[in-house]
């Protein structure tokens, strides 16, 4: 009888421990947002940083200031937009701050979207040009 129960504690007490350390290492894992989500989250703010700037009033004065009440308001639409908090956001910046490679290769992804957008918007304004030089040729043609 005494082995028995020696046994169920022993066992009960390996329960415990193993359901402990899953919780912590399932806690650790969701410590932060995923690598794409956080991109799509801090490109969203920067492009709302850089349009706060062209809403400030004191921009001729200052240039490059940010309109803090619109981005406050900005920040808070981004992260509803992405359904997240702003503590999941700021425990999700502390960790990646912890882990430089994991912030700089969202960066790195940043960057690459920025310029895939930048060739998007020149091709588009190309296409506009021709699409509009076109008709001024049709135009002339006609007369």
């Amino acid at each position: 009888m005494r082995k028995w129960h020696q046994y169920r504690v022993a066992v009960t007490a390996m329960l415990v421990i193993t359901g402990m350390l899953y919780a912590c290492g399932n806690e650790q894992k969701e410590a932060h947002l995923p690598a794409e989500k956080m991109r799509a989250v801090l490109t969203d703010m920067t492009l709302a940083e850089t349009y706060s700037t062209m809403l400030n009033d004191s921009s001729i004065n200052n240039p490059g200031a940010k309109n803090g009440d619109s981005l406050g308001k900005f920040y808070g639409e981004i992260l509803a937009t992405h359904k997240i908090t702003r503590e999941a956001f700021d425990q999700s910046m502390a960790w990646y701050k912890q882990h430089p490679a994991e912030m700089d290769s969202l960066f790195a992804a940043m960057g690459k979207r920025a310029t895939e957008w930048q060739k998007e918007l020149e091709d588009a304004a190309k296409s506009k040009d021709s699409a509009a030089r076109a008709e001024q040729l049709k135009d002339t043609a006609r007369q």
